[in-house]
């Protein structure tokens, strides 16, 4: 895309990232509470589970809307986790 005098436009992101030193990928919200379930289990908890952090497999299961193949997962590293 150009602007009218040619050059490029810059294509600007709708998502806004916050900077700290400990999670910088973490992108901003507006309302914790508006987005979180009652149960406390996001789609970010499901990524930080199986990328980072395999102890939060167990929190996982608290999610009844979670699916099987994801359900089945957090049962086997759970059960991996307490051998």
């Amino acid at each position: 895309m150009r602007s009218a005098s040619g050059s490029p436009t810059p294509v600007v992101s709708a998502r806004i990232y916050v900077s700290s030193s400990r999670e910088p990928w973490r992108p901003a919200t507006r309302s914790r509470s508006s987005i979180q379930p009652d149960h406390g289990v996001t789609m970010l908890m499901r990524a930080d589970a199986y990328h980072r952090d395999n102890s939060l497999a167990r929190r996982l299961l608290d999610a009844p809307q979670l699916h099987g193949g994801w359900r089945e997962w957090a049962i086997e590293t759970a059960a991996k986790l307490d051998a």
